[in-house]
């Protein structure tokens, strides 16, 4: 998924600075690659949200179903960051190298709040992750809508689709398991 995120930001950065004058021309581009990038997310993280824990201790045995709980505790938040990290590097050709910065350095701080946090009061792996992907999933969506701003793009188009391609599947299948699997 990195290798195909990677390669859609070099050819979104270089498409970006060549329209950097356009911003219509970026917002449709920005429309258009996010609409892609998350029709190709969904079933990968969809499964992996549904079924990390059977198909880690499948692949790697028992010891590893663990692991995929913890994947699948994450699978909502890496998919938000397959879809919007090649476009954050809009950033970059909007010139909001220091807005970018703020970003990084909010998320890197409570990153560590959470787990130091999760340490001292809960004592407890599983809700140390479930933070870590909340914070990392609502820093990542607000990334996204502040590109979006910048480039004139409204919310509603780009929520009914995270609704439509990740929340309602992230849910069909969540409410399935509960049923098929207990």
């Amino acid at each position: 998924m990195s290798v195909i995120g990677g390669s859609v930001a070099n050819v979104y950065l270089q498409q970006c600075a060549e329209f950097s004058h356009d911003k219509k021309k970026i917002a449709d581009m920005t429309n258009a690659v996010f609409q892609k990038l998350i029709k190709i997310a969904v079933i990968p993280f969809t499964v992996i949200l549904g079924f990390g824990d059977y198909i880690f201790a499948f692949v790697f045995g028992d010891f590893w179903k663990v692991a995929g709980t913890y994947a699948s505790i994450l699978a909502p938040w890496l998919a938000l960051v397959f879809v919007c990290s090649p476009l954050s590097s809009l950033m970059i050709v909007l010139q909001k190298q220091r807005q970018n910065f703020i970003f990084q350095f909010t998320i890197c701080i409570l990153r560590a709040m959470v787990l130091i946090i999760s340490g001292i009061f809960f004592m407890d792996a599983m809700i140390a992750v479930i933070l870590y992907s909340f914070i990392g999933f609502i820093m990542w969506l607000g990334l996204l809508l502040y590109i979006l701003k910048c480039i004139g793009i409204r919310y509603r188009s780009t929520l009914y689709t995270l609704f439509i391609y990740m929340i309602i599947p992230f849910l069909l299948i969540r409410i399935g398991r509960l049923f098929i699997l207990g």
